[in-house]
Order: C-alpha cells, then structure tokens, then sequence
C-alpha cells in the first residue's frame, strides 16, 4: 500500500525539480534556472542543482530580461558566499535567499526595487549588503537573523532605508536626514509619541507605524508627499495628526492614503531659513536650501565647507548646482576656488 504513495511523491519531486522552461550557466559557472514570462522577460527559479561560491546573476537569457527573482528561488543554498543581482531584477522575491547560511556578501545595483518579505532571512553570516536608491518597498524581516541586523537594540538602516526600530523605542523618534524609506512593519509597537520625518523621505512601507499606541503627532518635512500603504498608520493613537510643509497640506489632503489622515492646516512646518553674504557678480554664488548649502561657481573649483572652529564638514568639486549638506544648525564658512569665504547661518 506504502509503493503508490512513495512513487507519487517522487513523481511531485520530479515535476518539481523541473519546472523550469530553460537552464544556462552563470558567468560565475553555476548553473541557474528559469521560467519565461513572457516573449521578453523571465525570472530565476530554484532548479536541480544548488549554486555555491560567489554569484553573478545574469541580467538576459534567451533574448529575455531578467526581471525577477521567484519565491525561495536560492533557498537553503548553504554554500553560497556571495551574490551581485543585476539592475535588471526589478524584484527579490519573498525568502528568495532564506538560509543561505554561508552568504557573506549581497550586492544589489542601481534598478532593484523590491525586497520581499524575508528575501535574506536566516542568512546568519550575512554582514556586508548594498542597496540601490531605486527601491520603493523593503519587506518585513527583510534581513532578519543575519549579522547585518545585530544592532544590540539600535535603530537599523539599511543604506538609506529605514528597516528596524526596537520596539523598546519611546518618546520622539526622529528618522535620518538621509532617509528615503521606511521599510514595513519598521517602527510597529514602538512606544512613541511623536516622529519626525526627513524631507527626502520617498515611500513608508505596509504597517510601518502599526500599533503605536501612543503615537499622536506625525511631523513631515517633505513637501511632496511620500507613498504611503493603506496600513502604513494604524492602530495609533487616536486624532493622530499629520504636521506637513506650509503650503502641502493640499497636497496631502489628495494624495493616496495620506487623506484618510488627518493634516493640520492650522499648523506646519516652516522651510529652513538663514542668510547668506552677498558677493560680486563674477564670483561664485551661495544660497541655502532644505538641506545644504548650494554652490553656483565654474566647474571644477574646489569647494570646502568648514564649522567656526575650522574644522572641515564637507569638500567637493564645483558643478552645475551643486549643493552640500550641513551637518546641524550653526555658522559655516563656504570657500570655493580662492573666492573670498562666504559666511553662511543655516537654522534646521
């Protein structure tokens, strides 16, 4: 009785193990696997056989764009050290690469928008990620039980991206100036009360505020509002209210999500302000903006920031526009190209 049904599982393995629609190698020799979606598009698969050793996916196959990588497509691959996905794969897909317990290193380029829920979870010895400024949605426990997110009860970036705030965490939470998403469920059953939200900020991911219970004032220093989940705020604390830019509350009041929120139009947040000095017509041109300070001067002048005690904060060369960041509140001193210094006051 037990030979049918130990012959239909092998038959289920068989099937799985090749459901696939093409295998090629890897120009890192391992072989990969994968499933056409379309006449111009495929993803990568799991296949037969484990890759191991570092990785380079492959950015076309066939003819075909590699757009994306399945569910699990690398899962348990134990001896896989390395992996550099392609800008092309626009998606990593949910535990794409869970319990890879020997992955050290992932490198995602310029292009990569999706992390899925869990894509490196369990990827224990994973240390060293590099992300895109193209992502729009980090998935919940994205990077769970890896080395990376040992942060001993800290706030954890991910690059640029927001993914995990100790729940432990408790009255104003103000994000990084350098933020431009909060990935899901990043901030949920924290204890805040208030939270402060850069004005580069471009997306705040499904649940990233849920059950906040004592949350109550959510202040925006972005005029364009950020894309927000339908559960981005929940369970909070009730007449939560949303302080945004002079001028955006129109904005906000239309914008997806954003409107079932209440906005304050009674109350906002004011741009940066300061002074600059004014020079002579030929030289180089210094005014403020949210962020920095803007340099308009020929290209290719060196440009050196520098605090009342000398110290420098920020070098570069001249361009078209170009703006450097100031670091906190305070007088700078801007020197471009042998110009006289321009003195500048920046009030965040």
């Amino acid at each position: 009785m037990r030979k049918p049904l130990i012959l239909a599982l092998t038959l289920l393995a068989a099937l799985a193990a090749s459901a696939y629609d093409h295998s090629a190698p890897a120009s890192t020799g391992q072989t990969l696997y994968f499933t056409f979606t379309s006449a111009t598009t495929a993803k990568l698969v799991a296949g037969s056989t484990r890759p191991e050793g570092r990785l380079t996916l492959p950015s076309s196959v066939e003819g075909r764009t590699v757009n994306e990588i399945d569910r699990m497509a690398f899962a348990d691959c134990t001896g896989l050290t390395s992996v550099s996905i392609p800008g092309t794969i626009r998606t990593i897909g949910v535990r794409a690469f869970t319990g890879c317990t020997s992955l050290t290193s992932a490198y995602l380029a310029e292009g990569v928008s999706t992390i899925s829920m869990g894509a490196f979870i369990s990827c224990t010895a994973l240390d060293t990620i590099e992300v895109p400024s193209t992502l729009t949605k980090i998935g919940s426990g994205a990077i769970g039980n890896t080395a990376f997110e040992s942060t001993h009860g800290r706030p954890l970036y991910l690059g640029r991206y927001l993914v995990y705030v100790p729940d432990t965490t408790e009255g104003t939470f103000t994000v990084a100036d350098t933020a431009i998403g909060i990935a899901d469920l990043a901030l949920n059953y924290c204890h805040i009360t208030q939270v402060s939200l850069p004005a580069g900020l471009r997306f705040i991911g499904d649940n990233a505020f849920a059950d906040c219970l004592w949350l109550d004032t959510v202040i925006l220093h972005c005029a364009t509002p950020p894309s927000i989940e339908s559960y981005s705020f929940r369970n909070n604390a009730e007449g939560l209210v949303c302080i945004v830019p002079c001028g955006a509350a129109g904005a906000y009041q239309s914008a997806r999500y954003w409107s079932s929120l209440r906005i304050d139009s009674d109350s906002c947040v004011a741009p940066p302000v300061g002074i600059a000095a004014d020079r002579a017509a030929d030289s180089p041109r210094v005014s403020l903006t949210p962020t920095g300070v803007r340099i308009a001067a020929s290209a290719g002048l060196p440009v050196v920031v520098s605090d009342m005690t000398g110290r420098t904060v920020g070098t570069a060369t001249s361009m078209e526009n170009l703006v450097l960041p100031l670091p906190a509140s305070g007088f700078y001193i801007v020197s471009v190209g042998g110009f006289p210094p321009t003195k500048v006051c920046y009030l965040k």
